[in-house]
């Protein structure tokens, strides 16, 4: 998993900008990406993806 932060026209309205992206295999053998909603700081991001 990594913690990114959004390109320019993909930031919120209320200025969030940081995600986590995590990778998993799916039945299929795939690679299928889930990005995460997206938070204020960098800090929040970490925090989310530890508990994922």
């Amino acid at each position: 998993m990594s913690v990114r932060q959004l390109k320019e026209n993909k930031i919120t309205k209320d200025g969030r900008a940081w995600v986590f992206i995590q990778y998993s295999k799916g039945l299929d053998g795939k690679r299928h990406q889930y990005q995460s909603q997206a938070y204020m700081t960098e800090e929040e991001a970490i925090q989310a993806e530890k508990y994922i």
